[in-house]
């Protein structure tokens, strides 16, 4: 059984207003609110840190990264999934209505 909340399609994701984050050659650090630690996003999870600076439903966020790396959705989709919900318990991203 996960801890992590489960993303559905049509949830509207964003980043948390309140983590910290800076972007350079390396990825992106981002600082939740409260944590201790940073987590490190590379490589695609910079692009999806990137799409994730506006409001964005998970299917679009799977459908653009698809797009830009030219992969099958149900993969991209695969592998998002726990990636997205790992962020939204560290509270990195939230939700909105």
């Amino acid at each position: 059984m996960s801890l992590s909340p489960v993303v559905a399609n049509d949830d509207v994701l964003i980043r948390a207003k309140a983590a910290l984050w800076r972007a350079g050659e390396f990825g992106v650090v981002v600082l939740a609110p409260g944590a201790a630690s940073p987590v490190i996003l590379e490589g695609t999870g910079s692009d999806l840190w990137e799409l994730l600076a506006r409001p964005s439903t998970r299917q679009e966020l799977v459908l653009s990264l698809a797009k830009r790396f030219f992969e099958d959705v149900s993969v991209v989709d695969t592998d998002m999934s726990p990636v997205l919900e790992q962020l939204l318990y560290l509270g990195i991203v939230e939700t909105q209505p």
